[in-house]
């Protein structure tokens, strides 16, 4: 892989290489949680008006969003040679849109997707971290998005307004 490629990937799995410092600190500190998941969600909060709100739309851009976050993660992978690294974000950016997506973009939604996101992507319930064993880019994003979708499903059923 070109040097200019392997820039771009690590650009977009790290959020622009914001994980960076913050990973470096909290190894420094042997903290356990790093937050850097955070900023891979807020980098989700941000992109939210590229979903659309009609349906099939909707279903082809989150298609193309995990597929290439499943792409991007690999590909950081093999470059860290760290499995699932703290610095790789971007499965936080595509399970935040997992979360809100078909969902009202209002603040009280975006809100509440954030915080249960954030929730169930550091406690990890419900088995989610057994989609974390699946090979490559799939084990880094499909926990994420998976905690995203259950997420939506759960602001479907809430009477939000």
């Amino acid at each position: 892989m070109k040097a200019a490629q392997r820039w771009i990937v690590l650009a977009l799995a790290s959020c622009g290489f914001l994980t960076y410092g913050i990973v470096a600190n909290a190894r420094k500190r042997q903290w356990r949680y790093t937050g850097a998941g955070l900023i891979g969600t807020i980098a989700g909060l941000f992109s939210v008006n590229l979903l659309p709100s009609a349906l099939g739309p909707c279903l082809i851009v989150m298609t193309g969003v995990l597929f290439l976050s499943v792409s991007i993660s690999d590909a950081a992978e093999s470059i860290m040679a760290t499995k699932d690294d703290q610095r790789i974000v971007i499965d936080e950016w595509a399970g935040y849109l997992a979360s809100i997506a078909m969902l009202p973009k209002t603040p009280v939604y975006l809100g509440s997707a954030f915080v249960l996101f954030r929730l169930i992507d550091t406690t990890k319930p419900a088995g989610l971290n057994a989609f974390a064993r699946l090979p490559g880019g799939w084990g880094v994003v499909m926990d994420d998005f998976v905690g995203g979708l259950i997420v939506n499903a759960v602001l479907h059923v809430l009477p939000l307004h």
